[in-house]
């Protein structure tokens, strides 16, 4: 090998780049090698096809030198073959002979570049430069791509519950008015039979029922972003410290419970009985998916969105939020019930144990003020659930 002295481009020191030594010499590929490793390459050597293919399987290298004779393998044919199972690979040839039909049909195989032996580090540095540059644009274009599909299923999902909260606050209205005619009456009912102990019980049966619906009807209306609110500036961790002090965790009394409230917490600008009634749907479902014990961790965060935001919180406009997570270890969601999480009325849990309106009124509240709401969750690991609340202007 050449050890001509190293130009100003210096071959990428990219920590972590995966690099494939396919070279039957062992010492020309230990020297090879060493030279890579030192600039901060991760290198792998083969010295035959068969440990060639074996190693690309183990290791998945990003780029691979390949030596076209492999003593009575065939480094061209072994270039297409990796080719067709990794087709990102970036395959650089090597050979001793000058012959420009090797290098066309090395390129035809799938080769990115042909250098000659004894290999110049130079034109080493420059090939395996284009390599990274590549490699970079690669990575650039599939992140982009996963974020184009982030945003267009996001889209989707949103457009659904849009619509579904359009009929759901259309239902929701009139039944609210219908409601207030039976409960009123019912009250009226109720004054009348004040002597008549039998049905004045069948009577305020009918009442809790009417009731009962109108405290669902007010969760859909919460879904729909048709509720009434009263937004002003508060604390979020005195809300917190208040809930939990009320909490039943007599289901689950081996519940660890990891209070992480941020210091000098900015102030929201949320109507303070709906957030309590979020937070509280929150830990009451935390508690639910670790029936058998487990921690909730429940943080509070000061949190600035701008254009370089996460996917955690794509689709959020930009600006201040204060932000709660709750986190359990619990039974988590599938990825099916994931995608259906904010769905009014759906639930993981067994029939009659829950009726399916609190991560639907946390969306519609979330969304109503402002703000968002996301969640994350794996199977046997748990879930995080991460409300984002517009900071209250200063």
């Amino acid at each position: 090998m050449n050890n001509k002295a190293h130009g100003s481009s210096p071959i990428a020191s990219e920590t972590g780049v995966q690099v494939l030594v396919i070279e039957d010499d062992k010492d020309a590929a230990d020297a090879l090698s060493q030279v890579l490793t030192l600039r901060g390459f991760d290198v792998r050597s083969a010295y035959n096809a068969d440990d060639a293919r074996r190693t690309v399987e183990e290791f998945e290298p990003a780029i691979a030198l390949v030596d076209i004779r492999l003593g009575h393998d065939d480094g061209i044919a072994l270039i297409g073959e990796l080719k067709q199972k990794r087709p990102l690979l970036f395959c650089i040839t090597m050979t001793a002979y000058a012959d420009l039909d090797i290098a066309v049909e090395a390129l035809r195989q799938g080769a990115y570049d042909f250098l000659q032996k004894p290999i110049s580090l130079d034109l080493l540095e420059a090939s395996l430069n284009r390599c990274r540059e590549n490699l970079c644009l690669q990575a650039a274009k599939e992140k982009a791509e996963i974020a184009l599909k982030f945003s267009e299923a996001r889209l989707r999902q949103a457009e659904k519950l849009e619509a579904v909260g359009q009929l759901t606050g259309g239902i929701a209205h009139n039944l609210n008015n219908l409601l207030g005619v039976a409960i009123g009456n019912l009250d009226f009912l109720e004054e009348e039979l004040e002597g008549d102990a039998s049905k004045l019980s069948l009577l305020s049966a009918a009442l809790k029922a009417a009731i009962n619906c109108a405290s669902l009807n007010r969760k859909l209306l919460a879904f729909s972003r048709q509720q009434s609110l009263s937004p002003r500036k508060i604390d979020l961790n005195v809300v917190i410290a208040e809930i939990l002090e009320s909490l039943d965790q007599d289901r689950a009394p081996v519940i660890e419970i990891d209070l992480r409230r941020r210091e000098r917490l900015w102030a929201a600008s949320v109507d303070p009985l709906q957030v309590a009634r979020v937070i509280r749907d929150l830990t009451e479902n935390s508690l639910n998916a670790m029936p058998v014990g487990g921690k909730m961790t429940i943080e509070t965060a000061n949190v600035t969105i701008d254009g370089d935001i996460t996917e955690t919180v794509e689709g959020t406009e930009p600006g201040e939020y204060v932000m709660l997570s709750v986190t359990d270890t619990g039974v988590g969601m599938t990825p099916e019930a994931l995608k259906r999480a904010f769905e009014p009325f759906f639930t993981t849990r067994e029939v009659g144990q829950g009726e399916g309106l609190g991560l639907s009124m946390a969306y519609g509240f979330a969304k109503q003020s402002g703000g968002d709401i996301s969640i994350e969750s794996v199977v046997g690991h748990g879930t995080t659930v991460n409300l984002y609340l517009p900071r209250a202007c200063l």
